[in-house]
């Protein structure tokens, strides 16, 4: 058996496969201060998030910096659109996906801000792009990350589930689900942890078939000695049975060709018997034995 070290992704499971998620309602949200170490100016923010609601309202996730001057909020409105604003010192920017995404589906959010570029993704549809004229480009000091409200108490929060958070390579929902929770992230609210309903990834199992049997033939091993098994031990054993099948035929077939030429030559060879020898039997010398030789027949010759 194996585990997959899954520190760096907001997945959790042996496999990296199961959904970290909260269930939340309008009045519940996740806090997460950033470290020192993260609160970094960027130019750049890669935002992931998966959601699942029927209800079109509410924060997915919001960052802002600690003076709260600058922000990057990714929302639904009323909707069920996904709207993305932001503000680093050139004043308020928006976009609007107008797709209804509060159809109880899970959906997989992925927005990306590149300097002045702005793109929006969600699940397989296409990417929507904008590219802004801004004055100020740099998200100063990020201090905060909100999940599923900013104004807690407005009853304008998200209501559903909200999953796989990530920002820059931070996992503020996982680590609000680890034991223990970092002091750094609180939960505000009657919030649960939940797989949104998706199914985590497995893998099939798998069997070891057994060897083919030893025979005749020489063992069918691979080049360096060790056994074959599995879909290649059956292709090798059907392999031995067919040349082994191959070598009965023409061994067969070698008879049956010597049989044959064994019959022609006897055939084509023929025999026969001469009287040339009688009367030298009883002959002293040879010169009386040809006086005395019979008057022979002329035979005729058979062919069996």
């Amino acid at each position: 058996s194996f585990e997959c070290n899954c520190t760096e992704t907001a997945f959790a499971g042996p496999l990296c496969a199961t959904e970290v998620g909260a269930e939340m309602n309008v009045n519940d949200r996740i806090r997460y201060t950033f470290l020192v170490s993260e609160s970094v100016d960027s130019t750049r923010e890669e935002i992931r998030v998966g959601f699942s609601t029927e209800r079109p309202q509410g924060v997915l996730v919001r960052v802002q910096s600690r003076d709260y001057d600058d922000y990057f909020d990714v929302s639904l409105n009323d909707k069920g659109n996904i709207v993305v604003t932001f503000n680093f010192g050139g004043g308020d920017k928006e976009k609007i996906d107008e797709q209804d995404y509060a159809d109880g589906q899970h959906h997989d959010l992925r927005v990306t801000r590149d300097g002045s570029q702005l793109t929006i993704q969600v699940d397989t549809y296409g990417v929507i792009s904008e590219l802004y004229d801004l004055t100020e480009i740099q998200l100063n000091s990020p201090g905060t990350l909100f999940i599923g409200n900013f104004d807690q108490g407005q009853g304008k929060g998200f209501s559903g589930c909200i999953s796989r958070v990530e920002f820059n390579d931070i996992y503020p929902l996982k680590k609000a689900f680890e034991n223990p929770r970092p002091n750094n992230v609180v939960l505000e609210g009657d919030i649960e942890e939940s797989m949104c309903g998706v199914e985590p990834s497995t893998l099939a199992p798998t069997t070891r078939e057994p060897y083919p049997p030893t025979g005749p033939w020489p063992s069918l091993n691979s080049s360096f000695g060790e056994p074959i098994s599995g879909a290649q031990g059956s292709s090798y054993s059907a392999d031995a049975t067919v040349i082994g099948c191959v070598v009965a035929v023409l061994v067969f077939a070698l008879i049956v060709l010597l049989f044959i030429i064994g019959r022609y030559i006897a055939r084509h060879k023929g025999s026969y018997d001469t009287n040339e020898a009688k009367g030298a039997e009883d002959a002293p010398d040879a010169d009386t034995a040809v006086q005395q030789q019979p008057q022979v027949e002329k035979k005729k010759e058979w062919y069996i």
